[in-house]
């Protein structure tokens, strides 16, 4: 059986997170250090702590980026 490390990605989380990489052009290490409350998604922003160059930046979401986002998610 393939044990998988508990902060792995599952399921439609890859739909999700795939489309936010398209969608906004992320960098997957920027994407995959991204909390919960760095997504304003009534304003339709991103904060992208610790860039690159170690600075933060705040990146716009595409309408569509933000409907098909799970709102009624839950955990940590």
């Amino acid at each position: 059986m393939l044990d998988l490390h508990p902060g792995s990605f599952r399921g439609p989380t890859y739909h999700y997170f795939f489309g936010l990489l398209a969608s906004t052009g992320l960098r997957f290490s920027e994407a995959a250090r991204l909390l919960r409350e760095d997504a304003d998604l009534k304003a339709g922003m991103l904060t992208i702590r610790e860039t690159k160059f170690g600075k933060t930046r705040i990146v716009p979401l595409h309408p569509s980026t933000t409907l098909d986002a799970p709102l009624r998610a839950t955990g940590p």
